[in-house]
């Protein structure tokens, strides 16, 4: 199947605690392998492990359509006092433990901006005719669906309740990368999807939600793309989770 499916997840263990650890997770799927990617950070919050892994997913899109053909712009490069990607990210090809991870930078991430390492990824991918990330955050997934963001913004990234929006840097980035992966996308003829998905659900409990979930988005998801999307959405989790002990 031509199809780049990815899962992303976040965990944080001790979610509103100051010196709460977190872990993120990103499984993407082509042509029937997979790559995994985590990370971690302390202190840290879980809806900001959440953006994280999604802020990953998008950038993987993004460097695997670039390698498809020279149409969209490549952001390889970070500004000056940025951390790069590498330096945030616990990949085992960059070598680098945990701990090292942990310690760099300091402050929160959330006032950082980073890029995808992709050493991983093949200088000349296969062409793909489709992107489904699966993401279990109403959170994220609402707020790109239902255009949130759009009001943030024309309300200097404040809430309808006044309110200054949390992870402002991290949303930033995450609607930067969703813009130019949607604009890369339809330049190559790919169609991009985000879906909701639930994990940990089985029987009949899953037959219920998918039945919802297909009438509220109007999708008409398969049980069989449904148990894909599932098993995939509990790797990310086993990622984030692991990452973040």
């Amino acid at each position: 199947m031509d199809c780049l499916l990815l899962a992303c997840d976040g965990a944080c263990s001790g979610n509103g605690n100051p010196n709460a650890k977190g872990g993120w997770g990103v499984v993407a799927r082509v042509f029937g392998e997979d790559h995994m990617f985590s990370g971690s950070k302390k202190p840290t919050t879980n809806n900001e492990m959440e953006l994280m892994g999604f802020v990953v997913a998008l950038e993987y899109v993004r460097e695997y359509l670039d390698k498809m053909g020279a149409i969209a712009p490549s952001r390889n490069s970070t500004s000056e006092g940025q951390l790069s990607f590498e330096e945030l990210l616990d990949l085992p090809m960059a070598g680098r433990t945990s701990q090292e991870v942990e310690n760099v930078g300091g402050g929160s991430i959330a006032s950082e901006v980073c890029d995808f390492d992709c050493q991983r990824m093949a200088e000349n991918v296969s062409p793909i005719s489709s992107v489904i990330l699966y993401c279990d955050s109403a959170y994220i997934v609402d707020c790109i669906r239902e255009g949130w963001y759009l009001k943030w913004e024309r309300n200097g990234w404040r809430t309808s309740s006044k309110e200054p929006v949390k992870n402002k840097a991290l949303w930033e980035q995450l609607l930067a990368e969703y813009r130019e992966v949607r604009q890369s996308a339809q330049a190559r003829s790919v169609s991009f999807e985000i879906r909701k998905i639930k994990g940990h659900i089985s029987g009949k409990e899953a037959e219920k939600w998918l039945a919802k979930y297909n009438a509220r988005y109007g999708f008409s998801m398969s049980a069989e793309d449904f148990s894909v999307a599932m098993a995939l959405n509990d790797i990310a989790d086993k990622l984030a989770v692991q990452a973040g002990k």
